[in-house]
């Protein structure tokens, strides 16, 4: 294997960029903020912002330099890049890294390095600060070593690198692009099941009792109030799934709220605000102890008029056809309110075909998301196989 040499031997680390004091006031330049530094050397990077001499907040590059993130989680994901604006120079946030290659250096080869899983791994014990503002040092970068190659050699790695990851990324494309048609077929099991009955719509208040949660409240009333844990937005995702893997909270409840504020098998949640109102989840098994937050309506369907199932499919189905956008209050941020919630009309046929409809499409659908977690399990490999594969070339572990 190659010796090693420090990164500060092959690119300069948040160096000055001199072209900034000769750009007029007012000039337009390219700029990367974080969301636009993907992972896997991805970016978009036709956003422009107007430069001031006074603003000195954001961070200076050249064309071609390489952004490095520098603050958790973001560093630890992958996403560093090589700029390729339509100008000489530009703007990123201050939440990044300048690497500026030396002469006789090839700068794909440095950020292959930089996606390695040796890269990713080391930053992890290199992070300073506390909490969700833990970061990278420009001491770390400068220090990081990389094996000491030829100029020959770093152009022929990348070059290999380039072409194996190339082949690893449509794999991956098409795997996206075959788990998106099944995430449509989905929709339309429900379209032609439901086409089937011919249901007349109906409010959901008249097929179910609809009941908004409790504010958050940090301390007790009276000296009988209970502390619970409680059901919140975040733990309704896209699609009916509920995700008990988020981090629980938990509130004080009155006597009477504990018994109000109940959590069932068969109530179906409903996301009433934010960026994920509307969406909607029927609860399999009862939730002992639980309460819930102001975030979210509870439904629980009337038996002899609705299941929950079949409700919060019909929910999430008016969703993803922008009908709950209508019905929310867009002026500002989103609220699909308990009232409107009432209000809102769904298809509803008889609780036996309701029943019989989802016999059919719950097992249609049970079989579609088996696929789709396959697809995106084998994706996960091809992704860590990526890696391996970076590594194990950008160390001399394996040589090409």
């Amino acid at each position: 294997m190659a010796g090693t040499i420090s990164l500060f031997h092959v690119a300069e680390v948040n160096p000055l960029t001199p072209q900034f004091k000769e750009l007029p006031d007012g000039s337009e330049v390219p700029f990367m903020p974080l969301e636009n530094i993907w992972a896997y050397g991805k970016a978009n990077q036709s956003e422009r912002k107007v430069w001031k001499k006074s603003d000195t907040s954001y961070t200076q590059f050249e064309n071609g330099d390489l952004l490095v993130p520098k603050v958790t989680p973001t560093v630890f994901h992958g996403r560093s890049m090589i700029t390729d604006i339509d100008s000489k120079i530009g703007l990123a946030t201050s939440e990044v890294h300048v690497l500026r290659c030396k002469p006789g250096v090839e700068p794909r080869w440095v950020l292959f390095n930089l996606l390695s899983g040796k890269f990713l791994d080391e930053a992890r014990g290199a992070v300073y600060g506390v909490g969700g503002l833990q970061r990278i040092s420009t001491q770390y970068l400068q220090s990081y070593k990389l094996a000491n190659f030829s100029l020959g050699t770093q152009r022929r790695i990348a070059d290999y690198l380039d072409a194996e990851t190339a082949q690893i990324d449509a794999l991956v494309a098409e795997l996206d692009e075959y788990v998106e048609l099944l995430e449509n077929r989905k929709d339309q099991i429900i379209e032609s099941q439901l086409q089937e009955f011919h249901a007349p719509l109906c409010a959901v208040g008249f097929i179910g009792d609809v009941l908004l949660g409790k504010m958050v409240n940090s301390r007790p009333t009276t000296n009988t109030d209970e502390l619970r844990p409680y059901l919140r937005a975040a733990h309704v995702q896209p699609r009916g799934v509920m995700d008990f893997s988020v981090q629980e909270k938990q509130m004080w409840f009155t006597p009477t709220e504990v018994k109000r504020l109940d959590l069932r098998a068969g109530d179906v949640v409903v996301v009433e605000g934010g960026a994920g109102y509307g969406r909607s989840s029927c609860l399999q098994e009862d939730l002992h102890g639980w309460g819930f937050q102001n975030s979210i309506n509870r439904i629980r369907p009337l038996p002899d008029r609705a299941r929950g199932e079949f409700v919060s499919l019909m929910i999430n189905r008016a969703l993803s056809r922008g009908e709950i956008s209508v019905a929310a209050n867009m002026a500002t941020i989103p609220h699909f309110t308990a009232e409107k919630l009432a209000r809102f009309r769904i298809p509803m046929p008889s609780v036996g075909d309701q029943e019989k409809f989802l016999a059919y499409v719950l097992d249609e659908l049970a079989r579609t998301d088996t696929i789709i977690t396959e697809c995106r399990e084998l994706k996960e490999l091809l992704l860590k196989r990526r890696q391996v594969l970076i590594t194990d070339v950008v160390t001399g572990k394996v040589e090409v």
